[in-house]
């Protein structure tokens, strides 16, 4: 058997080789350590059974090692791989159609594109076969992701809005000690709403009990912008006498000595507008100031975020047998906000 032979045109040490290796990706690391083994003097085939690749390749590899030094060893050429089917400029069309829908563009009565359905434009528009797993890789390259799309409120008036929030930043900031800042909002809290996303074991998924019919707790509530704290009332539904009786229980509650005015923010439900609510406004006119959030802006009330931060605590993912357990998962989540009002305020009056 021919023995391996070195130029070592570097004169590099084998402590020099080591280093390399330390800093070599991990998959080139064997060339390096080739060449360590041939300077220890070691036959091609020990280096083989110990490196578990072939001798021809330890052969290969002294031979780059000879002719260029390091920097030949662990030189890797780019293979070209297959060109790919649909040109730059094509793929900049796709991207385009993929901001309507297929029935929009007239292909197809479908809303929404799927894999197959793209494949299918593709085919029909360029004459390029793709799969389905093929077109998903490929849009992946083009920096797409498939995602759910969300919910915006089509009639929100973006001028409005900002103008409310002005006045809003101008009342906060002249409100003195003896008045405060209330956001007030209803809500229905449902068991048959309660599935979110969480982590299980692979292949495993958890079971929500449910008797196949839908229980619910109706609250009004107020959160006071400048102290956190909240303040709540059950009902068995929503309509003018519940708006009415809430707002009496917010005076009885927070009109005291060191309190004169209370501005209070809410949005433009019918209810909050009923006619007998008159008579009770004009009695508290000089210290009851109701502000009313521009339509399709549930956005401008930081009291929307409190229902959401109940029903992700206290009612996701939990079988509730009925109403009494879901009021239970309630009065347990707000006796234990009511500790830290200081944590309430800093993630929801911002």
């Amino acid at each position: 058997m021919r023995k391996l032979h070195l130029n070592n045109p570097q004169n590099l040490t084998i402590e020099d080789l080591n280093k390399i290796k330390r800093e070599t990706p991990y998959k080139l690391r064997c060339r390096v350590q080739a060449v360590i083994l041939v300077m220890k003097g070691r036959q091609a085939k020990q280096i083989a059974e110990y490196l578990d690749i072939s001798e021809q390749t330890i052969r290969k590899y002294v031979a780059y090692f000879n002719e260029g030094g390091v920097k030949k060893l662990l030189h890797v050429s780019k293979k070209p791989g297959r060109p790919p089917r649909l040109t730059n400029e094509q793929k900049e069309e796709v991207k385009e159609v993929l901001k309507q829908s297929p029935s929009e563009v007239g292909f197809s009565t479908h809303t929404t594109w799927n894999c197959k359905t793209l494949a299918a434009y593709i085919y029909d528009t360029y004459g390029v076969k793709y799969t389905s797993d093929g077109v998903w890789r490929m849009l992946l390259k083009m920096d797409f992701r498939y995602n759910r799309p969300t919910y915006v409120l089509a009639k929100a008036d973006p001028e409005k809005q900002k103008a409310f929030q002005d006045e809003l930043e101008e009342l906060k900031k002249n409100l003195t000690e003896c008045e405060i800042l209330l956001y007030v909002d209803a809500s229905h809290i449902r068991d048959y709403q309660g599935l979110q996303r969480a982590w299980f074991p692979k292949g495993e998924q958890k079971k929500i009990k449910t008797y196949g019919h839908h229980a619910k707790v109706t609250l009004y509530g107020a959160l006071n912008y400048y102290t956190g704290k909240v303040f709540c009332v059950n009902y068995d539904k929503i309509d003018a006498e519940k708006f009415k009786d809430f707002l009496k229980k917010l005076v009885s509650h927070f009109l005291k000595d060191d309190i004169s005015k209370i501005y209070i923010v809410l949005d433009n439900a019918r209810v909050h507008h009923a006619k007998l609510l008159k008579d009770f406004l004009d009695e508290h006119k000089d210290h009851l100031f109701l502000k009313f959030i521009q339509p399709y802006s549930p956005n401008l009330n930081c009291i929307e975020e409190l229902w959401k931060w109940l029903k992700n605590t206290a009612i996701y993912n939990r079988f509730h047998k009925n109403a009494s357990e879901i009021q239970k998962s309630v009065d347990s989540f707000l006796e234990e906000i009511k500790c830290c009002s200081e944590d309430v305020k800093k993630r929801l009056c911002v």
